[in-house]
């Protein structure tokens, strides 16, 4: 669960609206430290082979299937997701790389609009 401000907010609903689009391999979705919200929502995407597609494109498509808090404040991107040993998302270490997001960039929605071929997103 992601508390961020007074709201809870369930991660595995906004992933299962990203992994939905058809762009998105996989997704993750984990609760990064922010300093005005306590938390905020942070996806973490993994694009289906020859597919492009921007941030801004993913959390607008989120903004129209989920109620405007619960969409990604940020969206980074993966070639692939890491996983456990027992295969699931493994949540915890990408919370651990990318915890610092907001303080990275020093904004509340990142860097909407870049695009990724696929590839890892530069920090």
């Amino acid at each position: 669960m992601i508390k961020s401000g007074s709201v809870s907010i369930f991660p595995e609903e906004i992933q299962d609206v990203l992994q939905a689009h058809p762009k998105v391999r996989e997704a993750a979705v984990v609760g990064v430290p922010h300093r005005q919200w306590g938390e905020a929502v942070l996806a973490v995407i993994s694009l289906t082979p020859g597919q492009q597609a921007s941030e801004h494109e993913l959390v607008e498509y989120c903004r129209d299937l989920l109620a405007p808090y619960k969409a990604p404040k940020t969206i980074r991107f993966l070639q692939d997701l890491p996983h456990t040993e027992l295969g699931k998302i493994a949540t915890e270490e990408i919370r651990a790389r990318f915890g610092d997001v907001f303080s990275e960039i020093g904004t509340w929605s990142g860097e909407a609009g870049s695009t990724t071929q696929g590839r890892e997103k530069k920090q």
